[in-house]
């Protein structure tokens, strides 16, 4: 891919049952799951030869998340979103991971 290029990735969130529910879905993602291709530390180069730098990372919510404003935060707070993702996923279940992603020279 060029340097620009842009990359658009959606795909279930590992809270959702379609995650599991389709035997095509080989590994569960998170909206973290894709860091090691962005941002990452210079002794991680092992997993990817592509560096790609995080345009957009959205999460999506049930209805009822959405309207309360949890998306939001997950959204908006990179930290809430850590804690979420780590505590209250199961509970307030994610449907589908957005990533926007830029190839970087």
């Amino acid at each position: 891919m060029a340097p620009g290029g842009r990359i658009l990735i959606v795909t279930p969130h590992y809270s959702d049952h379609s995650s599991y529910c389709s035997p095509t879905h080989r590994w569960h993602l998170s909206s973290f799951s894709l860091w090691f291709f962005s941002d990452k530390p210079r002794q991680y180069d092992y997993y990817a030869p592509a560096n790609f730098r995080e345009r957009r990372v959205r999460v999506t919510l049930l209805r009822l998340w959405r309207w309360l404003g949890v998306e939001f935060l997950v959204n908006h707070l990179r930290w809430f979103r850590r804690f979420w993702e780590y505590y209250l996923c199961f509970v307030i279940r994610g449907k589908y991971v957005t990533f926007e992603l830029e190839a970087v020279k």
